[in-house]
């Protein structure tokens, strides 16, 4: 490529999230390969070869794109729920320039490698072969009962780690693994780059399922912290069983933990044992608490489930205390039949929430209406932390994504904080609309998301027109 082919950009903004705090700065970037090229202080010379610059208003902010790597997209086999297009659409709506998608509740699941190519065929139209992706994809793989001889071809074939569930996962084609399971995967993946991760929740048998079912706390009892704490324990102690073997664990990664007595002890496995796991938890579990969900509303149903405030309030210590690293979406939608809205039965409807798209929204609101003090810098330093760099390190993105920073892909947001909106389920991008966050009211709104120097959403003017997100199995 000569210096004439090469298309640079500039944008000039006070607020630039890089080296680790907001900054004034300019932010040049090559649209032709879509690679960042420097960020530049404001009294900096701009590049004799610039081709376009443009000069952001005071109450503009630039962040690096976000990455969620919890999001069941369910192509091919249940598109009806989700799909690449509409999934991803969400995605850059918010902010979010890379997914991850989980391997279940698409049919097949990606178990295999022969699964994974009839997903990696999916994100295709059928009918003229163009792209469905907005966003930047990547794949987990699964972890069922029988498929440890697949493990490590896929992790050849590009898949970024693997999930398992310890309970029921809501899916036939995926059933859940046990301890002895748990063992043989560990020793398999041992000396492989990539991470284990689990749905911790075990059925202790403690429990029943009675109550009214129109009430939440049916639900809720139903799936108590004890599942979460014994299923951590499994992992934990199958962990410490590796190392004994080995003298070493495979990297692990709780995923949505939603029970606070869980975060002592994934601290004692980090310090004490030193273990390497790491976890994450959800918008909605950091947004909603069990006590405000009304009757019958069962599209607050998930798994684990939304608790108490007083829980909350701990989830949110255990992240600004560092040792829940992420935040994730885990948007797990379904069609309206199987929320059973009209019926209102808690035990009888899909769990999954609706939110790839929404959780900038969701975290910066509630962080600046319950931390009013909070300056802006260290507000928008914990936010870049848990929704790009340390999804960017989970995902083995951390050379190319999750940063404002040379070399690296122009995935970035502007966002203006001055601008006030209210979520409205008929106006997301998923496709079946169906959010308990009807109504509620952001503090900042996503102007312009770009990914690899390419506009790919903007307020002003929508979607782009041909997707050009990339499967990144690198």
């Amino acid at each position: 490529m000569t210096k004439e082919e090469n298309e640079i950009k500039a944008i000039i903004c006070d607020r630039i999230f890089y080296d680790g705090k907001l900054q004034s700065g300019t932010l040049i970037y090559s649209i032709t390969n879509g690679i960042i090229i420097k960020v530049a202080s404001q009294s900096e010379p701009l590049p004799e070869n610039l081709t376009h610059l443009e000069k952001l208003p005071n109450s503009s902010l630039i962040i690096p794109g976000i990455i969620d790597p919890h999001v069941h997209l369910n192509e091919p086999g249940r598109t009806e729920w989700e799909g690449f297009y509409t999934g991803t659409k969400a995605a850059v709506s918010g902010g979010v320039t890379t997914v991850v998608d989980m391997p279940l509740n698409a049919i097949p699941p990606t178990t295999t490698v022969v699964n994974m190519n009839t997903k990696l065929q999916a994100m295709r139209c059928k009918n003229n072969n163009s792209n469905k992706l907005f966003a930047d994809i990547c794949l987990w793989g699964g972890l069922v009962p029988d498929n440890i001889s697949d493990l490590k071809p896929l992790v050849k074939r590009g898949v970024k780690g693997f999930k398992g569930f310890l309970i029921d996962s809501g899916v036939d084609e995926f059933p859940k693994i046990d301890a002895k399971n748990i063992d043989a995967i560990f020793d398999e993946l041992l000396n492989e780059d990539t991470v284990v991760m689990f749905h911790a929740e075990f059925d202790n048998g403690c429990c029943t399922n009675e109550g009214d079912p129109s009430k939440y706390s049916t639900f809720l009892n139903s799936r108590p912290d004890s599942f979460e704490v014994d299923a951590l324990q499994i992992v934990i102690d199958c962990m410490l069983a590796c190392k004994q073997r080995n003298g070493k664990s495979p990297r692990v990664h709780i995923v949505h933990l939603s029970s606070s007595e869980c975060i002592q002890l994934i601290k004692q496995a980090k310090t004490q044992h030193q273990l390497p796991i790491t976890c994450e938890t959800c918008f909605h579990y950091l947004a909603l608490a069990s006590e405000n969900i009304p009757d019958g509303k069962t599209i607050f149903k998930c798994c684990p489930p939304i608790r108490s405030n007083k829980n909350r309030e701990a989830i949110w210590k255990g992240l600004f205390d560092g040792v829940i690293s992420t935040v994730v979406s885990d948007h797990s939608p379904c069609t309206p039949d199987l929320k059973n809205l009209g019926k209102g039965d808690f035990m009888d409807c899909w769990g999954g929430v609706c939110s790839v798209g929404l959780g900038l929204y969701l975290l910066y609101s509630t962080m600046k209406k319950e931390h009013s003090t909070m300056s802006s810098n260290k507000l928008w330093s914990h936010i870049v932390t848990w929704l790009c760099e340390n999804t960017s390190k989970q995902v083995g993105l951390e050379q190319k994504k999750g940063f404002i920073k040379e070399g690296f892909n122009a995935d970035f947001v502007i966002i203006d904080d001055s601008q006030h909106f209210k979520i409205d389920n008929n106006t997301t991008y998923f496709k079946n609309k169906l959010t308990p966050y009807e109504g509620f009211k952001s503090e900042c709104k996503v102007m312009r998301t770009v990914l690899r120097g390419i506009n790919v959403y903007s307020e002003a003017e929508g979607h782009i027109e041909t997707p050009i997100g990339k499967c990144i199995l690198d």
